[in-house]
């Protein structure tokens, strides 16, 4: 049976299919490394954010709280940090979240309005941490949606 009309003898043929052979290992190289180049840069935090997030981590009484406060990144000499408040959102949902005993209580409860102020208090502190870097002198509070969202509250848009 003859082979197809492009490939005029076999020799042709596997020298066609070598070429395409190399080329796709060029492309599938080069396409790994692209990959590979915006996995780092995705991933990649920079030491300044590394080592205050670790401080974070390091502090007993944030460690025992439910949200983890962190640095998101440094912009000039602000610290941009997560948080689960915000004024577009309802505290309620947020504080069922960090404290699901608190579910059906009501926001004027004693326990809830503590709750309120131990979030306070603990956002105070993460702040605290990361102002005492001599090169941080402000903090900007970013809604940490995703955590939001991991918890089953649709944040505002």
């Amino acid at each position: 049976m003859p082979g197809p009309a492009s490939c005029g003898s076999s020799s042709h043929c596997r020298a066609a299919a070598r070429i395409v052979d190399r080329g796709t290992k060029i492309y599938a190289l080069v396409l790994g490394l692209a990959v590979a180049a915006l996995l780092v840069l995705f991933l990649y935090q920079p030491a300044a954010v590394r080592e205050l997030n670790e401080r974070l981590a390091a502090d007993p009484i944030l460690a025992a709280y439910p949200y983890p406060f962190r640095v998101l990144r440094i912009e000039d000499h602000t610290a941009v940090m997560s948080t689960p408040r915000s004024a577009e959102m309802p505290v309620r949902d947020m504080i069922h979240a960090i404290d699901p005993g608190l579910a059906g209580v009501a926001s004027d409860d004693p326990a809830f309005q503590q709750a309120q102020q131990t979030l306070a208090g603990h956002q105070a502190r993460a702040g605290e941490l990361v102002r005492a870097d001599a090169s941080i002198q402000r903090i900007r509070w970013e809604l940490d949606v995703d955590w939001l969202r991991r918890q089953g509250i649709v944040p505002p848009p």
